[in-house]
């Protein structure tokens, strides 16, 4: 790390754990503790890919699908008709563009969007195929891909997130 550095990492996190209601039911998944351990040591800033991309909340539900060709698609769950994955696509390819100054991310688990490694993948069908990275993570992984990311899932002891703020610090002096 550069030793005149001195700029707090910058960490991107769903605004969902941040206690927004911004989740396609209106609710949050609010994680107090987590972002009490962290705020000291970075400057956080939400991010919420759905909404900021112009989805309304509440909102139909949305899968990860994959089709037969490999192609990843954001659909509604409960009207396959509804496909969300251009709007979504553009506000990934905007964020990614402009987070060059990102040191780390903690997104939503098993999200179709901020999934990291958990969120299931369905195919056309609607049947479950397997689960990886959620749309959003996925665009961020390929864009930054020794960019630190995880869930609140994987930060559930005070040394995995100490671990992960310097992990943060290091990719931020880099």
């Amino acid at each position: 790390m550069n030793a005149g550095n001195t700029r707090l990492p910058i960490i991107a996190v769903s605004r969902c754990l941040l206690g927004e209601p911004v989740r396609y039911d209106g609710r949050d998944k609010e994680a107090p503790e987590l972002i009490a351990a962290i705020r000291p040591h970075c400057t956080i800033l939400p991010v919420c890919p759905e909404v900021e991309a112009g989805l309304t909340v509440p909102r139909p539900p949305i899968q990860l699908i994959v089709d037969s060709h490999g192609n990843y698609h954001l659909m509604g769950r409960d009207d396959p008709d509804l496909d969300v994955t251009q709007p979504l696509h553009q506000f990934a390819s905007h964020f990614c563009h402009a987070a060059q100054k990102l040191s780390a991310a903690i997104l939503q688990n098993r999200s179709p969007n901020c999934g990291v490694a958990d969120t299931p993948i369905y195919n056309s069908a609607g049947i479950q195929q397997s689960t990886g990275d959620g749309f959003f993570s996925a665009f961020l992984k390929n864009s930054y891909p020794e960019l630190p990311i995880t869930t609140p899932q994987q930060l559930d002891s005070s040394e995995e997130i100490n671990l992960f703020i310097q992990r943060a610090t290091a990719y931020n002096g880099s």
